[in-house]
């Protein structure tokens, strides 16, 4: 593996680490509007009184808490990790 290919992997972290922040950008955009007010509101009562929430529910929630987020930052973060790693071996190995 030479240096480029390490350098793409980093790229790749960084691009979905980016992709995390604007999936949450998007989802928070769809739910902005007074009927999207309306829906979260309702999810959230129906979370408070411990209902049972559908799939969908959970995961808008889920995301819209921003765990979506956290989760694209540890797989960018890792992958990023493993090309700085893989750029650091290449180095020790070329030498």
């Amino acid at each position: 593996m030479d240096g480029v290919d390490v350098i793409l992997i980093i790229l790749f972290g960084l691009g979905v680490i980016i992709f995390g922040y604007w999936f949450k950008a998007k989802t928070n955009s769809c739910y902005s509007n007074p009927y999207g007010e309306e829906t979260i509101q309702q999810l959230r009562e129906k979370q408070k009184i411990k209902e049972k929430l559908t799939f969908n529910e959970g995961f808008t929630l889920w995301l819209l808490d921003g765990n979506g987020v956290k989760l694209f930052n540890k797989i960018g973060f890792t992958i990023i990790i493993i090309g700085i790693i893989l750029l650091i071996l290449n180095a020790i190995i070329n030498k």
